[in-house]
Order: structure tokens, then C-alpha cells, then sequence
């Protein structure tokens, strides 16, 4: 209780100078779908810009990925962001040619990373040379947070929407029956008009209850489908103890054996077809280590759905899914195999944490098997295992096996970050 409290406590400090009583403050709202998977969850598809002076808030700007991506004058660099991230990240439109410049599309890609207070510094620095303002932190709302929203100021009537959208129903509209609308402009402006609207309703009429938000949100913030970063530190502090921030791995336990995992896609083929991947991880320990098997179902049809949706920009049947994918671990990775053969994981690091990538091609139907063994540790015979879920649109089954005992194994759901208690035989 007294945690709490105290979390009340600094949350009641900041909370003036957060809306706005120092001085005007303007904040970045990204909106993602796992459509198109990205590290942090999802593609960002369109971003609003919310100003607060002296508790006045409104709406600044908003817009598509595409206006930042030609926006502002050249050339962009980062020189701000955090160093790690560029050495994944920046060979991605980041970092080009001997000056370092950004490419033309970064906005394209800047959900790459699941490390969230990342991302926000990246977004901080390239926002304002891409056209926007200075701002004071960073918002990131998926189609299930954005729906949950909905819920609280709707229903919404859109044009081209079968039926008013709701809590209930917004989230598979943006995920799934918008991409049958015919006129491709037409989806955009309806995909646009849902979180153009919801902004406004927020601002525009009685906010909603606190109670009431709060209720609708805590899952999203939970399963990492609402974050938050404060360029301030003492309000990124709060943003932190409330688990809003979105950091990597940072529940893990240092120095008693705890182990962190989080396994993340990007899609890689310029297509909207994460919807139909489904995920089954199984973490095995045992007397001769650890290893994780992780098996990837692309359930997409080859036919039935529009070629942005199920297509791709290589020469791949339809209904292939290729995927950036990632074993981000607290503990180092010996070896690696995929439908039984031996598969090269390229090493690199995350937030002070290895990370493991490669690309893998998935046809409509098929399962990728994918095996990683651990490097063996010299810690105790006991520890946890903390597993980071990436928040896409069906959830992560995990399975924990202990000293080989499957009958004690079941698959269960994860949405929100678990820990695991292992057990291992000495050997």
C-alpha cells in the first residue's frame, strides 16, 4: 500500500506541469495495427498531434505516416538516439550512405523495435524535422486501445462502415473487413476518420469519467497496446511504475537466475497479413538446458483477399508471409535450427539485452518450426522465467516444461508480461 501510494504521490506532482500549467505541451499520438506487424506491435498508420496549455487541450495536427515521410526539409539525421537502436535499426532507413542521413520513408519502419522508450526518443528527434514541432512526449494506441476509446465516445458513424462501430466491433473493422473495400482511397480516409473522430469526440464533448477510462485502458496498458513516454524524467519515472513505458525485458530479475524472453515479428513483406499468424512457443528445462520452440502458423488463404493484403513485394506465392523475427533473451543463444535444419541467428543487441534475427518465409497454411538452444548458465537450479508477449491481434500460447515432464505442460494464453517459476535438475 505504501508503493501505491507513493506512486499516487509522484503522479500528483507531475500531473500539473503535464497539462500544461509551466507552459505548453504538445505530444506525438501514434496509431498502430498488427495488421502489419512491427516489434512494438504494430504498422503506425496515421498520428494526431495534442497540444495542452493551462489545461486546454486540442487537436494541433493530424495526419498520415506518409505527410511525415515527405515532410520537413533535408537532410534528417539522428544524432540523438539511443546507440544501440540505430545499430539494429539504422540499416533500415536510418543511417545511409557515408553522412549518415535518414532515408526517405523512416516513418514507415519506426515501430520496428518492441523497446518502446526507444522508439519515443527516435520519434522525439525525427517529428520535428519532418515537418511537426518540438513535443514533450510520446502516446502509442493500437486498434484494440483505439477501440476501447470508441467505446467510451461512440458509436461512431463512418462512412463506409457497415454498421455504427463500437467497442465490440472497431477492432475487427480495422483489422479485417475494411481491407474488403474495393477503393483503396476509400479505406484509408475510413481508417483515417475512426481515429480522426475519436480524437475529436475526446475533445470535443464531456471527457470521460476517470473511472471509466481507467477501467477500459488498464488492459491495453497491460498487454502493451497503450504506452506512454515523457521526455522529462521525473514524469517518465511515473510512466514507468504505472508499466506504461513499454521498456524491453524490464521485468527480469538480475543476478538469481531469472531468465527474459520475448520473441518478436516484423512483417517484411509490405502486405497486411499478421492477422492470420498464429504463435505457439514452448519453453523446455531440463537436466541438459533450456530451449525455446517456437512455432509459426500463417493461416492466410493464397486467394480471397486483396494483393495488398495478402500479397508481397517478392516473388512469393500469395498468402506468404515473410517475417523479420526475433528471440530477444537475457541469456545467449548457442544454437538454432528451423524445420530441423541448422539456421543462422544473426546476433546483435537491445536495450542491453542480446537479440537474435533472421528472416523467415511462411506459405499460406504452413507452420515455420524454429528450435533455440541456450547457452548454459552457471546459476542456480532455480529461477523465473519472465515472458514479454508481443502484442499482435491472436495472443501468444505458451507452454512450460519442466525436466521433461509434458504431461505437466499445458498451452495457455499470454497477453500481459508473465513469470514463470522454473525448476531444473541440477546436472
Amino acid at each position: 500500500q505504501q508503493v501505491v501510494a507513493q506512486r499516487a504521490l509522484d503522479a500528483l506532482d507531475v500531473a500539473p506541469a503535464v497539462l500544461g500549467a509551466d507552459g505548453e505541451r504538445v505530444y506525438f499520438v501514434m496509431f498502430t495495427t498488427p495488421a502489419e506487424a512491427r516489434g512494438q506491435g504494430g504498422f503506425m498508420g496515421n498520428y494526431a498531434e495534442i497540444t495542452i496549455d493551462q489545461g486546454r487541450i486540442a487537436m494541433t495536427e493530424f495526419g498520415r505516416h506518409t505527410d511525415l515521410n515527405s515532410g520537413g526539409e533535408r537532410p534528417r539525421k539522428l544524432e540523438n538516439a539511443p546507440a544501440d537502436w540505430l545499430a539494429r535499426y539504422g540499416p533500415f532507413g536510418y543511417q545511409k550512405g557515408p553522412d549518415q542521413i535518414v532515408g526517405g520513408q523512416p516513418w514507415s519502419n519506426i515501430t520496428m523495435s518492441p523497446n518502446f522508450p526507444a522508439t519515443a526518443q527516435v520519434v522525439a528527434e525525427l517529428y520535428p524535422q519532418s515537418g511537426g514541432q518540438e513535443i514533450d512526449g510520446v502516446v502509442s494506441l493500437d486498434v484494440y486501445a483505439l477501440a476501447q476509446l470508441v467505446g467510451l465516445v461512440g458509436p461512431l458513424e463512418i462512412d463506409g462502415a457497415p454498421a455504427p462501430l463500437t467497442a465490440g466491433n472497431t477492432a475487427d473493422f480495422l483489422l479485417v473487413e475494411q481491407y474488403f473495400e474495393d477503393d483503396v482511397g476509400n479505406r484509408v480516409d475510413m481508417l483515417e476518420s475512426v481515429a480522426r473522430t475519436t480524437v475529436e469526440r475526446l475533445l470535443s464533448v464531456a471527457p470521460p469519467e476517470p473511472v471509466a477510462l481507467g477501467k477500459a485502458m488498464a488492459p491495453m496498458v497491460e498487454q502493451g497496446r497503450a504506452l506512454a513516454w515523457a521526455a522529462d524524467d521525473a514524469e517518465q519515472s511515473v510512466l514507468a511504475a504505472a508499466n506504461m513505458d513499454g521498456a524491453l525485458l524490464d521485468d527480469v530479475s538480475e543476478g538469481d537466475g531469472s531468465h527474459g524472453v520475448a520473441v518478436t515479428v516484423v512483417n517484411a513483406g509490405g502486405s497486411k497479413i499478421d492477422t492470420f499468424l498464429e504463435r505457439d512457443f514452448e519453453y523446455v528445462s531440463g537436466p541438459a538446458g533450456d530451449e525455446l520452440q517456437l512455432s509459426l502458423t500463417n493461416t492466410a488463404p493464397a486467394t480471397g483477399y486483396p494483393d495488398y493484403v495478402i500479397g508481397n513485394w517478392f516473388d512469393l506465392p500469395s498468402g506468404t508471409s515473410r517475417l523479420f523475427l526475433t528471440v530477444h533473451t537475457t541469456r545467449l543463444i548457442e544454437s538454432a535450427t528451423l524445420d530441423g535444419e541448422p539456421f543462422a541467428l544473426g546476433p546483435s543487441t537491445e536495450a542491453g539485452f542480446p537479440a537474435y534475427s533472421e528472416y523467415v518465409d511462411i506459405g499460406p497454411g504452413a507452420t515455420a518450426e524454429l528450435t533455440v538452444r541456450f547457452a548454459p548458465t552457471d546459476g542456480a537450479a532455480t529461477g523465473e522465467l519472465v515472458v514479454q508477449p508481443q502484442p499482435l491481434t491472436t495472443p501468444e500460447q505458451w507452454t512450460i516444461s519442466l525436466d521433461g515432464d509434458d504431461a505437466a505442460a499445458t498451452a495457455q494464453p499470454v497477453q500481459t508480461v508473465r513469470t514463470f517459476q522454473l525448476t531444473r535438475t541440477p546436472l
